[in-house]
Order: structure tokens, then sequence, then C-alpha cells
């Protein structure tokens, strides 16, 4: 499990989300759809390789603009800004809020048809491959 965010660091990243992810034409804004509430706990979850970066970049933030903030980091200290974009990314799309207005409802596993696993016959659909015999192909 990630370590918890402070009420501080998710003010500041609400500031900073916000900037990051706006919102406008329909979309939800990254506090809007509950980044900075809950889905950042999940994707931090998720990789928790990323949190100890993750935490440094809302303390670096200190009380700066945030698109100033994340202007500099574009420049200074590229990965730790593509630490926290994936991470905020990731966890605006986790969002329902997201999903729903994209029309993307999540991933679905669709239940097996009885029999459909005889369809595919992987013994048939390699016999070709198989027959073909070992084939390699000479690398300049």
């Amino acid at each position: 499990m990630a370590a918890t965010l402070t009420d501080g660091q998710r003010a500041t990243l609400a500031l900073l989300a916000d900037a990051l992810i706006p919102g406008g034409e329909g979309m939800p804004s990254a506090t809007d759809a509950g980044v900075p509430s809950r889905w950042i706990d999940r994707a931090l979850d998720s990789r928790p390789d990323l949190a100890a970066t993750f935490a440094e970049t809302l303390v670096a933030a200190g009380g700066d603009d945030p698109t100033a903030y994340l202007a500099q980091l574009e420049t200074v200290d590229h990965p730790r800004l593509e630490a926290f974009q994936l991470l905020v990314v990731g966890a605006y799309f986790m969002s329902p809020r997201t999903r729903k207005v994209l029309g993307y409802p999540g991933q679905k596993q669709d239940p097996v048809t009885p029999g459909e696993a005889d369809y595919y016959r992987p013994d048939e659909l390699l016999a070709d491959v198989r027959a073909r015999g070992t084939v390699y192909r000479a690398v300049d």
C-alpha cells in the first residue's frame, strides 16, 4: 500500500493536477475527476516505485505557481515530471467520471461460450508452421 498523503500534499496535488488537466470541452478537471481525493491513492498503489519521487515533487512545488512549476520541471527535471504525469494521468483515467464522459466502461470479461475453445484448435492453427520447419533469416 502506498504512503498516505497529507491534506497539504493533496491540496498541492490538486493545484498541480488541475494545471496539468484543467478540464473543458465536457471533460472534468483532475480535481473534478477525484484525482487528489481517491484515485491518486490507487495509482500510487499500482506504482509504489514512483511514490518517493511523487512525494518529493509535491514538496518541491511549495507555494509556486503550478503552471510555472510544471514548466520548470519540463526543462530542469524531466524524469520527475514524467513520473508525476504518469501517476496523475493514470489516476484521471481510473475515475469513473472520466471514463463515463469518454464512453469507456473499463475492461470487461466476456464469458466463454461453451465449445468456443474447441473452435481454435491450437494444433491445427500451427500445423502449417510446424510443417514448414525451422526457418532462419540472415541478419545483415
